[in-house]
């Protein structure tokens, strides 16, 4: 029986989705997959336009197998992990998923989501979910899956987290650099000190991309299915977290509850929302304004140029006379980087 009205966060990598499911984490109606990401469409046997596809299994019990030993799954079991949690018995939870599989027995798709909760929800609190409890997950980049996922769940709600494409670009580029090369995908964090030389900036022609389709499956889905699809503004959800979680909450046909203002993981204190260093309580609004100090003329024309109509639909639309030639910042020297981010502008 497919699971009762289950959630889906999505939206851009860097866009505020992991704060949006922190803050759903504590509603007693809900349960909240504990994992950063589900990613069932990374590996199901879909066509892709946006999504980073590792796999495609074209039979729902390996699709199954393969979601549940993502790494975000096992380094929950990992005590050395900053993501372990001491909750989660990692063999009940594969006893419970190979329980599911049985060769003889078709497996739909929705019955992998549903599998997946179920499983997960009993290798935590060792007990089956009640039918009450509502399914949350969050994977980026899988907003192009929305009919997919409509058609699984018809009852289904989508949330699009959409942050102001500048500071979301600043966001992108801080973590291309950090996560480029062998030694920075080995040793990268968020919050890490970037040098010039050894962190240098990126192509931005394949971010810029998925920024493009993105947005387009936004607004197209926003338009057509206003019932079922929530466009949810990062930028407004942490300048204003109580107004704009009781908008979410009407969307969802959810009661409010205070425990909705609180960002946590399995209850416990959740601070993630800043790429920056430094403590703070609940929501940090830093993000706000903090990316206005990293961003240079030329990457603003360069934004502007391709997201024009959507930033003067959401946000406010900043305007610079300064020069597109200018290196946009004084890691961008390497040479075919620096005339391939100039065409990206002129094409």
């Amino acid at each position: 029986m497919p699971m009762n009205a289950p959630v889906f966060i999505s939206g851009l990598r860097k866009s505020g989705t992991s704060l949006v499911k922190s803050l759903l984490d504590g509603h007693p109606d809900l349960f909240v997959y504990p994992p950063n990401e589900l990613h069932l469409f990374r590996y199901s046997d879909h066509p892709a336009l946006v999504k980073d596809k590792l796999a495609r299994y074209k039979q729902p019990a390996r699709l199954l197998q393969a979601v549940a030993k993502t790494p975000f799954v096992r380094r929950m079991a990992d005590r050395t992990s900053s993501f372990y949690l001491p909750e989660f018995d990692s063999n009940l939870f594969d006893r419970q998923i190979n329980r599911q599989i049985d060769p003889h027995k078709p497996i739909r798709l929705h019955e992998v989501f549903t599998g997946l909760m179920q499983a997960m929800y009993q290798a935590i609190y060792k007990q089956s979910m009640p039918d009450r409890l509502r399914g949350v997950s969050k994977s980026v980049l899988e907003t192009e899956y929305f009919p997919e996922i409509r058609q699984m769940f018809p009852d289904s709600r989508f949330i699009y987290v959409l942050r102001n494409p500048y500071a979301h670009f600043v966001s992108a580029v801080r973590s291309m650099r950090t996560h480029t090369g062998k030694a920075n995908k080995r040793d990268g964090y968020e919050g890490m000190t970037l040098k010039a030389l050894t962190h240098p900036y990126p192509f931005l022609g394949p971010e810029l991309k998925r920024m493009e389709h993105s947005y387009y499956f936004m607004q197209k889905y926003a338009r057509l299915y206003p019932d079922r699809f929530y466009v949810l503004v990062y930028d407004d959800l942490i300048a204003d977290p109580r107004r704009e979680m009781e908008r979410l909450c009407r969307f969802l046909d959810l009661r409010f509850d205070e425990v909705l203002l609180r960002p946590t993981l399995m209850e416990r204190p959740w601070k993630g929302n800043s790429w920056f260093n430094g403590d703070f309580e609940g929501i940090d609004r830093r993000p706000l304004e903090q990316w206005k100090q990293h961003i240079r003329a030329g990457e603003i024309r360069l934004v502007n140029r391709h997201f024009n109509r959507l930033i003067q639909d959401y946000f406010e639309l900043l305007e610079t006379s300064g020069s597109i030639w200018a290196p946009f910042h004084r890691s961008e020297y390497k040479p075919w980087v620096y005339l391939a981010n100039r065409l990206l502008y002129f094409l």
